[in-house]
């Protein structure tokens, strides 16, 4: 089977008042080209404002929207061969899978949430999805935003987000009672360069700074941290993160150490998976309002004798729940977007005036 799977951190800046035309010639960008594949996921972290993503109605109106979108883009490349198969989404973070119409196999099974944003909140965190696949196989996709900003703390925060998620999702697509190592694990994680100037991080070469400099591989492969059932392609491509918004000409923003914070990794195996494409997309026109690289991966699966039971099929969709903390975020970014303190203020001092 061949899969393919994009992940993109819109930086809360999506044109979701664009044009239809224009709305599928950003999706254009992330969809796979060329031989169509037989799973194609579609990750979002930042995919909305933040103080909308307190909102799950909110964010399913977006996340159909960009499923429309995808499938117009489809069936434009392929005509009359995918077909939508499951989406969730945590907070901004979004994920979409579509397969072929004659993949009739490919169901969903199981739906994962884990929160890991301020006071429990959904600004971080991860949106999973397993999938029953033909010949009693199955995928597990796991989209993630981990915490940001550079430093130890910052770094450590990470590493207890990837645990907290790893243990969420291991649960709830029971990973544990029906193990499967078709697993891919990604998303804006995060990682970034470190022991590095800005003009350094631009000037060495990538494999220097990729093995000595690269938080997720000194973590990954140094020491042994996380990701020990995870393996990622060999990168050749720049790092994703931070452009300048709107420059053509690609360039860093100067504030940030430029870094590989959009990453893909999946499962072990025995006998790898083939024909393995990874790499960034090009950050054309249409992608310059984000200050991150959206990157792909696409690969064919080998098969994998299925350890333990089939997971249980057509299990009920996590009803999303919207905490304290999320509706404080929410409403309070509302309020601001829609100027409610302006008019709240103007009440006050007109209602004081006549009280006088």
């Amino acid at each position: 089977m061949r899969v393919s799977v994009t992940s993109f951190n819109a930086g809360k800046l999506f044109p979701w008042g664009a044009s239809e035309s224009q709305m599928d010639a950003v999706v254009g960008q992330l969809v796979p080209q060329g031989t169509p594949v037989d799973v194609f996921a579609l990750g979002f972290q930042e995919l909305a404002l933040i103080w909308e993503g307190s909102f799950p109605q909110l964010i399913q109106e977006y996340v159909d929207t960009v499923q429309q979108s995808v499938l117009r883009v489809l069936d434009r490349l392929y005509p009359n061969q995918y077909k939508s198969v499951a989406d969730h989404h945590v907070g901004c973070i979004a994920l979409l899978v579509f397969a072929r119409n004659d993949a009739p196999d490919v169901e969903l099974t199981f739906k994962s949430s884990c929160l890991r944003g301020l006071g429990g909140s959904s600004l971080k965190g991860a949106a999973a999805i397993r999938l029953a696949l033909a010949d009693g196989q199955s995928l597990s996709l796991i989209c993630c935003h981990f915490n940001a900003n550079e430093g130890e703390a910052n770094l450590q925060r990470r590493v207890e987000d990837y645990n907290a998620v790893w243990a969420q999702c291991q649960e709830d697509l029971q990973l544990v009672r029906c193990p499967s190592p078709h697993a891919i694990f990604f998303g804006d994680l995060n990682f970034r360069v470190r022991g590095v100037d800005w003009n350094q991080a631009t000037t060495l070469d990538y494999n220097t700074l990729l093995s000595k400099n690269d938080e997720l591989n000194l973590l990954r492969v140094r020491r042994g941290v996380i990701f020990q059932q995870f393996t990622e392609p060999a990168i050749s491509f720049k790092q994703t993160y931070k452009y300048n918004l709107h420059n053509p000409q690609n360039t860093y923003n100067g504030k940030r150490i430029p870094s590989w914070c959009d990453r893909i990794l999946h499962g072990q195996y025995i006998d790898p998976p083939q024909d393995v494409v990874y790499r960034a997309l090009p950050r054309t026109d249409t992608l310059l309002f984000t200050d991150h690289q959206p990157v792909s991966l696409t690969m064919t699966l080998p098969t994998v004798e299925q350890a333990g039971p089939r997971p249980s099929e057509h299990t009920s969709p996590i009803t999303e729940q919207t905490n304290v903390a999320d509706l404080a975020i929410g409403y309070a970014g509302w309020s601001y977007a829609k100027r409610v303190h302006v008019y709240l203020i103007v009440f006050i001092v007109v209602f004081s005036f006549f009280m006088l």
